[in-house]
């Protein structure tokens, strides 16, 4: 058994291009008014010293936790089961003071938490006899995503320094959460096949279901090939091994896929909307039942080599 702990966390304050506001700004504008306040300038350029108290400040907090089992079952029949959870924890504030585009300041606050946990468990046998060697694989994943948000923004607040909480902005408005995820489970399976140590052979094939797609849809085929010949490990290469001491050349052929669209863009959403002052729904995103895994076939031809003893 193992466990592997990975975790981290950041802080960071963007001060949004502090150096093309200093750039920007003519030498010959004073940078504070007679009353000793922030010269706010004009509704065009900001003022550098307003752009540096603007808070802009991010923090993250992240954990990735994996732990395997394996069991030799028999010889050279091992079962693995590895679990592995990798979380996030971020949060923004955004604080910008009253400046050059209008007398209004405004702070904005936003939270998320991701969540990824996968579980995989894969079969092996490895058998060597005379001139053979085998290796099977199989196994199957499962895989759930899940994130959680909220942010929201308030404007015109009292003062600049204690009253900035969004309870005391005098317009809250842009308020959103979210609570989206998805799943995705996998079976598959891999044989290599060696003889002589120099003609190898693989093919691979697996199956995944996606949550994004609809039901009809959701699950999508993947096999592969290769082959591969390790042409200096015969004899009639042995003369030149100083010169040439290792030549592969390996053809592939395979499909791949890709989840790669939204959580739920093959159903037909609602979204809610105000009229006359009621809350009401309205259609959000029209669903599309037929979307399906993106797919392409790939070939791959090529040749490993080193030179002069493998210099």
């Amino acid at each position: 058994m193992g466990i592997n702990v990975d975790a981290s966390t950041r802080t960071s304050n963007n001060k949004e291009n502090l150096i093309s506001k200093l750039l920007g700004m003519r030498p010959d504008i004073p940078a504070y008014n007679e009353d000793g306040t922030i010269n706010t300038i004009d509704y065009y350029t900001e003022n550098p010293l307003i752009t540096h108290q603007n808070r802009y400040e991010s923090y993250g907090k992240n954990l990735s936790a994996s732990l395997f089992l394996e069991w030799e079952i028999i010889k050279n029949l091992r079962l693995r089961s590895t679990g592995t959870v990798t979380y996030a924890h971020t949060k923004s504030d955004r604080f910008d003071k009253r400046g050059y585009d209008g007398d209004t300041n405004e702070r904005t606050l936003s939270e998320g938490e991701s969540c990824v946990s996968v579980l995989e468990n894969t079969l092996s046998y490895l058998k060597n006899f005379d001139d053979h060697e085998i290796v099977v694989l199989g196994g199957f994943s499962v895989e759930k995503t899940r994130y959680e948000g909220l942010a929201a923004t308030g404007k015109d607040f009292p003062d600049e320094e204690i009253l900035i909480d969004l309870g005391s902005a005098a317009n809250r408005y842009s308020m959103s959460s979210s609570d989206v995820g998805n799943s995705l489970v996998s079976a598959f399976t891999r044989l290599n096949y060696k003889y002589k140590n120099r003609y190898l052979f693989t093919a691979t094939f697996r199956a995944d279901g996606s949550s994004k797609f609809g039901p009809d849809k959701r699950w999508g085929y993947f096999p592969s090939g290769a082959i591969a010949w390790i042409v200096t490990e015969e004899d009639f290469m042995k003369s030149i091994s100083d010169i040439l001491p290792y030549l592969k050349v390996r053809f592939s052929m395979g499909k791949s896929g890709s989840p790669n669209l939204g959580n739920y863009d093959w159903r037909t959403l609602m979204g809610s909307t105000t009229y006359n002052g009621k809350p009401g729904m309205i259609p959000d995103g029209i669903g599309n039942s037929a979307l399906q895994w993106e797919s392409q076939t790939q070939v791959d031809l090529g040749m490993d080599f080193g030179l002069w003893k493998e210099r």
